[in-house]
This record gives C-alpha cells, structure tokens and sequence, in this order.
C-alpha cells in the first residue's frame, strides 16, 4: 500500500462520482420529460451508485490512513496535508497543478 494505491482510489472515487451525476442527470430528463413511469429504476440507478461511491471513499480513506502513516501524519490528514508532507521525489513534482 502507497501512494499509488492512494491514487488509484482517488481516480476510482472519481469515476463513481461521475457515474453519480450521470445517473442523476438521467433521472432529470426522464422527470422533465414527464417519463414519471421510469423514475422507479432510475431511483434504483442513482441508489446503487451512492453505494458504489459509498464503497470508493471507504477505500479511499483507508488508502489515505496508511500514506498518512508512513508519511509521519495523522490519519485523519487532508490530502493537501498529505501532498505537502510527501518525501522528496513524490508529491508536489508528481502531481499536476501542485
């Protein structure tokens, strides 16, 4: 376990919330246009992304703990927290826009 698991979660945590507002997005369509009679599995669609991303930021935030660990911070860091601690060669030059 690392940074790169860490990463990894990240990108995956991402992904579920996209997948999140495109399952919202298409329950909207279907509300504007009045395809009430959908809403049931579009509830379904949007429920069982919230349990996906649910699942996703657990990984993450125990991805999190252990870099938090080894990098000497608490396991509660924010990921700002955990960039800026990163050891030389990790962190601030292997992340865009830091």
């Amino acid at each position: 376990m690392g940074a790169g698991e860490l990463s990894a979660a990240l990108w995956q945590e991402c992904r579920q919330l996209e997948l999140l507002m495109f399952r919202l997005e298409t329950q909207r369509l279907h509300v504007l246009a009045g395809n009430i009679e959908w809403l049931r599995f579009t509830a379904s669609d949007v429920e069982s992304a919230l349990d996906r991303l649910r699942f996703e930021a657990l990984a993450r935030s125990v991805e999190s703990a252990v870099v938090a660990a080894d990098w000497g911070q608490p396991a509660e860091a924010l990921l700002s927290e955990l960039i800026a601690a990163a050891p030389r060669g990790r962190g601030r030059k292997s992340w865009p826009g830091i």
